[in-house]
Formats: C-alpha cells, sequence, structure tokens
C-alpha cells in the first residue's frame, strides 16, 4: 500500500512502448536544452572562418605552386634512386657469389693443409720410420766423412800413395 493513497491497493504495471518513447523523447529534449547551442554555432563558424582563412593563405598558395615544381624533381630522384640502386644490386650479387665460392675455396685449402700438416707431423715424429732412417743416413754420413778424413789426412802425408799405392812393408805381405 502506498501512504496517503486510501484504502485502495496500487498494483504495479509495466510501462507501454508509448511510455518508454515519451520518457526517452523526454530525456533528449532535456539534453538539447543542456546545450549551449548558441556557443556551438560561434565555435562552428570561427573553425568555417579559420578554415576559409587558411585556404586563402599566401602561404599555402606558394606551398603548393612550389609542390608543382618539386614533384617532378623528387620523382626524377626517385627514378634516379630506384636505377642506382638495381645497379648496386647487380654488381653486388656477382660480388657475393665471387666471396661465396672463396670461401668454400678457403674452406677445402685449410681442410687440405690441416691434413698435410697431421702427415707431416706424423712424418717428423722420432718414432716415424722417416726419423729412423734419417737417423741412419746421418749415422752413416757421418761414418763416410769420417773416412774421407781419414784418407785425406793420410794423402796429405803420404801423397805418392795415389802413384804407388799404399804402402805395405815387406813382413806385412
Amino acid at each position: 500500500m502506498i501512504p496517503n493513497s486510501g484504502s485502495l491497493r496500487e498494483i504495479p504495471t509495466v510501462p507501454t512502448t508509448l511510455e518508454a518513447i515519451q520518457k526517452q523523447a523526454t530525456e533528449a529534449i532535456a539534453k538539447l536544452d543542456a546545450l549551449d547551442l548558441k556557443a556551438l554555432v560561434i565555435s562552428a563558424t570561427s573553425a568555417a572562418n579559420n578554415i576559409s582563412q587558411l585556404a586563402g593563405s599566401s602561404d599555402l598558395k606558394a606551398t603548393i605552386a612550389s609542390l608543382k615544381e618539386t614533384i617532378p624533381s623528387l620523382n626524377q630522384t626517385i627514378t634516379d634512386t630506384r636505377l642506382t640502386l638495381n645497379d648496386l644490386k647487380n654488381k653486388l650479387i656477382p660480388l657475393a657469389e665471387g666471396l661465396k665460392t672463396n670461401s668454400v675455396q678457403a674452406n677445402v685449402t685449410m681442410k687440405e693443409t690441416t691434413q698435410t700438416l697431421a702427415e707431416l707431423r706424423s712424418i717428423l715424429e722420432p718414432d716415424s720410420p722417416f726419423s729412423v732412417h734419417l737417423n741412419e743416413a746421418l749415422d752413416e754420413l757421418a761414418t763416410t766423412t769420417q773416412s774421407v778424413g781419414a784418407l785425406t789426412d793420410y794423402l796429405q802425408r803420404n801423397p805418392a800413395a795415389l802413384v804407388r799405392g799404399k804402402y805395405v812393408p815387406e813382413k806385412d805381405r
């Protein structure tokens, strides 16, 4: 029961579509009343005046005129840049391929050099057959050198031995 409504009870109801539309229209009109239309019109007029001044500005006209002169130059610069980049690309591709080929060849050479050094290291080890044979040959060369030295000494003391041979005493013959 609603206070001060008497003895009758009130049953709540759902508003009709027409009532909902009226309520929304009333709220919209209230919002429009709250707007400062005069200030809005003044602001829009001011913006239109500023745009009109800018469009009629001599600076803007000069800028547009200079763009007419600048655009062909800019187009030429872009064309020249494209040609230069294409030329650079045409030169860099063979260079890169050459570097790749050289890199592959350098890797092969380095592998071969590594193998050769490993083989040389194994040949030069003290116990390798080469080192053993070399030491034997050097020992024989040393013995031969001593023999040649002894022969030279003998021939210096007895030069006639070249013609007559070595003197052997009669008792040792």
